[in-house]
């Protein structure tokens, strides 16, 4: 089978999140009627997969991953919509279900990619921020999953904030506006928390690590 001989931009996902983490606020407002932030934050991976080099027809389990997203968001807009007759706890169980598998399909396929690149530059420590930054969209669909399951597993506010919320968490700033009620709750808090700073500390630290090396390589 023939390899895909295209460099991957790794800085498009990091523009495109960029744009994502501005707008969300906005995009909010919109959610309760129409997907408006699931909508771009799938665009931007599509745009992305495919400027990369990662979404082509050999990679089937992309494909997949890609497809199924853009269904849930299909199933999403049915279900504010009230289009569909189905008991809405159990459409969004699933919406979320199939976010964060695309989410966690997305970190392994680009943690695989840079990883196998030849060397690393700028654009791939990029790529590795990234994904650091998909580990906090994972936790809202997880704390979403879990709101879903249990009303009460947060403050009452918390479920129109769970972008702004799993970011404090995962930085470990947590000003406490918004917090953790049951059990369940602080432990999946915690493991974002833990995630985040092995993340940073191993992951990213071995990106500039290796970075650090080719460049002194280079010079010498």
């Amino acid at each position: 089978m023939q390899k895909n001989n295209l460099k991957p931009r790794y800085s498009y996902f990091l523009i495109g999140f960029g744009l994502l983490f501005l707008t969300e606020p906005l995009l909010s407002v919109l959610q309760a009627d129409f997907p408006a932030a699931s909508l771009l934050f799938i665009l931007i991976m599509i745009v992305a997969f495919s400027a990369s080099g990662i979404l082509n027809i050999r990679h089937r389990a992309s494909l997949f991953a890609v497809g199924l997203a853009i269904f849930g968001l299909v199933i999403e807009y049915l279900n504010n919509s009230r289009f569909l007759h189905m008991e809405s706890g159990t459409l969004t169980l699933m919406i979320h279900g199939i976010y964060a598998y695309f989410i966690v399909h997305s970190i392994v396929v680009l943690t695989v990619r840079i990883f196998s690149e030849k060397s690393i530059d700028l654009d791939a420590l990029s790529g590795g921020i990234f994904i650091y930054f998909l580990i906090g969209i994972l936790w809202v669909a997880l704390y979403r999953i879990l709101l879903q399951v249990n009303p009460e597993a947060f403050n009452v506010n918390a479920k129109d904030s769970l972008f702004y919320f799993s970011y404090t968490t995962l930085t470990t700033l947590g000003y406490g506006d918004i917090y953790p009620k049951s059990q369940y709750a602080r432990i999946l808090c915690n493991a974002e928390a833990i995630a985040g700073q092995i993340f940073l500390a191993v992951f990213i630290a071995r990106l500039v690590g290796l970075y650090i090396v080719q460049e002194i390589t280079k010079e010498k």
